[in-house]
């Protein structure tokens, strides 16, 4: 799916998969389960959108994990 900043709210496609993957994040120990289900739930997604979000997801749910992420000035 290609989408624009200006296509993003609060009903778009890549914004309901992401509260999916949010949901499904804490019932599975790795990426494949979750990210399989969302491409299912969400097909108009490519396979690489999906698995951003779960990385998004499990940054957002580790705590330790955002400590540990050296940014990057642009």
């Amino acid at each position: 799916m290609n989408f624009n900043l200006p296509d993003l709210d609060k009903d778009h496609a890549i914004v309901k998969a992401g509260r999916l993957m949010q949901h499904l994040y804490h019932q599975h120990e790795n990426a494949y389960e979750p990210c399989a289900k969302v491409l299912e739930a969400f097909p108009e997604l490519k396979p690489d959108q999906v698995m951003c979000l779960w990385v998004g997801v499990n940054i957002a749910e580790n705590a330790e994990c955002r400590e540990s992420i050296e940014l990057i000035k642009p």
